[in-house]
């Protein structure tokens, strides 16, 4: 928790959570995250490119965690 590179707006909170380097590790972890965080909660995820966003969030919709 904490600041990570440049400054966050006060009501921002920041994560660094390393996983596996597989892609079924890193979207299972994401999915327990998700679920375990308050509903009225935002989550922002970074990905690496345009192809990973569209991966994650087919994966996130097939699972009925996409708002």
């Amino acid at each position: 928790m904490g600041k990570i590179g440049g400054a966050a707006a006060g009501n921002i909170t920041q994560h660094v959570i390393q996983s596996d380097h597989l892609r079924e590790a890193k979207m299972d972890l994401l999915l327990a995250l998700l679920k375990a965080s308050p509903s009225d909660e935002r989550t922002l995820v970074f990905v690496a490119g345009k192809r990973d966003a569209s991966w994650v969030r087919l994966f996130l919709s097939l699972y009925g965690q996409l708002y």
